[in-house]
């Protein structure tokens, strides 16, 4: 089972991710142990999958304004949340498990999540955008 990866000043957190050029099989298993990862978690994303969904080299094309600050936590950064600023709709394009590229257009809490997501896969943590921190109980 994978291990969960923590820390503000972890270096595996702070890469940039590389593009997945062929979905083997061993991706799509990774894939459904990250899921699974998310769900024991109680979280709602993890880099790879988000809302029950894969996103293969995602790319957000599209960020709107306005924008808007909501609360964020973070798995990889336990027992702490901040106030993030991030916009309220976003277009995405990616590939699933079979390769098939996909456009999306996500509004509201979606369009948080994906954008959270995101910036794992360019290294950036919630820590790095948060204004406010509050510590959760």
């Amino acid at each position: 089972m994978l291990a969960l990866i923590t820390g503000k000043k972890n270096s595996i957190l702070r890469s940039e991710n590389k593009e997945i050029k062929i979905i083997t099989p061993n991706i799509k298993k990774l894939a459904l142990d990250m899921f699974i990862k998310m769900h024991e978690c109680k979280g709602i994303g993890l880099a790879a999958p988000q809302i029950g969904k894969n996103f293969i080299n995602p790319v957000i094309n599209k960020i709107s304004k306005p924008y808007n600050n909501e609360v964020e936590g973070c798995l990889s950064i336990p027992k702490q949340q901040g106030l993030v600023k991030r916009a309220r709709r976003v277009n995405i394009r990616a590939k699933n498990l079979k390769g098939e590229e996909f456009k999306l257009q996500a509004k509201g809490f979606l369009a948080r999540v994906l954008q959270h997501e995101y910036d794992h896969l360019q290294g950036v943590l919630i820590a790095d955008k948060w204004h406010i921190i509050k510590h959760k109980i």
